[in-house]
């Protein structure tokens, strides 16, 4: 009885066996025809959709950063002129207390107060008499700064605005302090160093610092002595061209230099220049301008 049920389940089992081999030997080229095309179709699919979104995606990141820096351009430029504007009454002021200085050999009381407030703000000695060199000197950093110049260096020191320094310390410009606490400290500062980014409670101040720092600090000479002998001749004064003054303003020496210059050139922003230039020229003194001929400054009377 025992080996009938045995046997019983051998057949059975061999039976099994040949019908899951017929099985597996039955034609399968439909499914896996059919599995091939949605696979296929699905993968058109994929590339087509992604060489799309690719290209919308490329389009789109093109267009954002268009739209970021026209963004950029259009927050900073006003602030910019009205400072260079600030800049430009100073240097009106200037001019004016020559002129009475020049006619009456000497200045009142309080024109003495305001020129000593003007050396002092433009880091000059206010102990001196008053003289044409000092009025010279005084005004060869009492100018405006190329608004190219200023727009490309806030872009690059503070990556169009997202840098740390810029969100946190309205810092569009990289100006350090070394007073501690001052503003912020880099990441990256080096252990024996000691300065920190400078913080500002506003943009405007930062860019009043920027021009102040350009117009005053030691390292700018060349720049403020170029500028000078770019109106000395009733030239255009852009960016492009003081930017080589300013080598001194970040360790990458001439390669930072060359990298503002492409940002005016390929950012169209030399066009800003030339407004300034002749608005500055108007409070020129007549010593300044050797180039008759050329000359179409218009002086106050």
């Amino acid at each position: 009885m025992q080996y009938r049920v045995l046997l019983v389940l051998l057949i059975v089992f061999l039976l099994s066996c040949v019908v899951h081999d017929r099985l597996q030997e039955l034609p399968s080229d439909r499914v896996v025809h059919d599995d091939k095309v949605d696979e296929n179709r699905t993968l058109t699919d994929k590339t087509s959709g992604t060489h799309e979104n690719l290209q919308q995606t490329k389009q789109k990141k093109t267009e954002s950063i268009k739209q970021k820096k026209e963004r950029f351009f259009a927050f900073l430029l006003p602030l910019v002129k009205e400072e260079n504007t600030l800049l430009l009454e100073q240097r009106r002021a200037v001019k004016v207390l020559f002129e009475a200085w020049k006619a009456n050999g000497i200045l009142e009381s309080t024109q003495l107060q305001q020129l000593r407030d003007l050396l002092i703000a433009f880091k000059l000695p206010d102990d001196a008499p008053p003289g044409e060199d000092m009025f010279l000197e005084l005004l060869s950093r009492v100018d405006v700064i190329p608004i190219s110049l200023a727009l490309s260096q806030a872009a690059n020191e503070s990556a169009w605005g997202t840098s740390r320094f810029a969100r946190e310390g309205n810092n569009y410009f990289g100006q350090w302090c070394f007073k501690k606490g001052c503003g912020l400290v880099p990441v990256e500062r080096s252990e024996d160093a000691s300065h920190e980014v400078a913080k500002f409670d506003s943009v405007r101040a930062s860019v009043k610092s920027y021009l102040k720092n350009i117009n005053t600090f030691s390292a700018y000479q060349e720049l403020r002595d170029m500028r000078a002998d770019m109106r000395l001749h009733n030239r255009i004064i852009t960016g492009e061209q003081l930017a080589v003054g300013l080598l001194g303003y970040s360790q990458r020496g001439a390669a930072y230099v060359e990298e503002l210059q492409a940002m005016i050139r390929v950012n169209g922003l030399r066009a800003w220049d030339e407004q300034f230039t002749h608005a500055a020229n108007d409070y020129l003194f007549p010593t300044e301008s050797t180039d008759e001929s050329t000359n179409n400054t218009v002086l106050l009377d």
